[in-house]
């Protein structure tokens, strides 16, 4: 990588990578060219912070007031996901307190990330603008993301309900449920985020899950495959 102190990392690919990584780590000590070591430093590097609130959108990756990665459902259930393999990493290796801290954070992040996008009966926005992070709204925010080669819609607030963010939120959910599944709080969680899953974006005619939600959904709309694959993970899980 070219000049690493100043090279800008876009979340959306950091953070998928960090998830992978963490599947690593949770599967064995080291799985081919991916230790688990890998994965540690990465979760630890991605809580640095460059800046102050409001957090700079393409190098703070994370929020300590809230666990969040972003202002994005995708992103922070794929850092949640990590987190809860990484804990349990860390517990198979006897390290109990980093696994907790590692598993507290995964909890943080759900439970803010369902604070600040989740829509009664709707399901998770696709990105609620948290007042942690600047504003891509803000012309000078704009241009510096597109100097970084990054298209500033990205980062502004959408209330498009999508149906693979919603699987990965519930997936996000299930993790925590294997946790704690005595949680009256995740249980309760989990069968809300559920019920607006199923009822929103799989359509029972055809036995396939659209891509946005409910009434936002068109008849020419298309069936993509990344809407089948999470949507049957999400229900397997």
């Amino acid at each position: 990588m070219r000049g690493a102190m100043t090279t800008q990392i876009s979340p959306k690919y950091l953070l998928v990578a960090v998830a992978a990584i963490g599947g690593c780590a949770a599967a064995a000590p080291t799985v081919g060219a991916c230790p688990a070591t890998t994965a540690s430093a990465a979760l630890g590097g991605l809580r640095q912070r460059t800046s102050q609130r409001p957090l700079d959108l393409l190098r703070d990756l994370h929020d300590a007031e809230t666990g969040l990665c972003s202002e994005g459902v995708w992103h922070n259930s794929m850092f949640g996901m990590a987190l809860v393999l990484e804990s349990r990493a860390q517990r198979v290796r006897g390290e109990s307190d980093a696994a907790a801290e590692s598993l507290g954070l995964a909890e943080q992040l759900a439970a803010s990330l369902h604070r600040l996008n989740f829509e009664e009966g709707r399901g998770y926005r696709a990105r609620t603008a948290s007042g942690a992070w600047a504003s891509a709204a803000d012309p000078a925010i704009a241009s510096a993301i597109e100097a970084a080669g990054e298209d500033p819609q990205f980062y502004l607030p959408s209330d498009e309900v999508r149906c693979s963010a919603n699987a990965a939120a519930l997936i996000l959910s299930t993790f925590l449920l294997e946790e704690h599944p005595d949680s009256p709080a995740v249980v309760d969680r989990t069968s809300e985020i559920a019920a607006a899953f199923t009822s929103n974006f799989f359509d029972p005619a055809v036995g396939r899950f659209r891509n946005t939600a409910g009434n936002d959904a068109s008849d020419e709309e298309p069936w993509r495959g990344v809407d089948q694959a999470m949507g049957i993970l999400a229900c397997t899980r």
